[in-house]
């Protein structure tokens, strides 16, 4: 008998909502965990199993970067999940109207795999 794979968690993101505590418990009592971001670091409450951060690891990460990953890992250490961006190929990318338009330096596709490999090397040593 072949084993079903298991039904997708569903994942509800703390926003500005959690901050009035009453819709905050009713939010996630509907959810089956919850996704902590950057603006919501700060947020103790229990069940954050994901993190979606802005960074990119396929850009060159500073002191900061490797600050801001250090700091999750100390605020959250139950996390299961951490979710980044790979949004663009440049360093400098412009907000023209609703959209990004390229800007700064353009990166290759060998630096920007080359940078991911470092970071995410880097960052599973952080994450554990």
């Amino acid at each position: 008998m072949v084993t079903p794979p298991p039904s997708p968690r569903i994942a509800t993101p703390v926003s500005h909502l959690f901050e009035n505590e009453t819709d905050g418990d009713t939010i996630a009592a509907l959810s089956d965990c919850l996704e902590c971001r950057d603006r919501s670091l700060e947020n103790s409450r229990p069940d954050q199993t994901l993190f979606h951060c802005n960074l990119q690891p396929i850009h060159a990460w500073g002191d900061a970067e490797w600050h801001t990953m250090r700091r999750i890992r100390k605020l959250k250490p139950d996390l299961q999940l951490l979710s980044l961006h790979a949004a663009s190929v440049c360093d400098d990318p412009l907000l023209e109207g609703a959209m990004f338009q390229p800007g700064g330096r353009s990166y290759s596709r060998d630096e920007l795999l080359e940078t991911a490999g470092r970071n995410f090397s880097a960052l599973r040593r952080i994450m554990g």
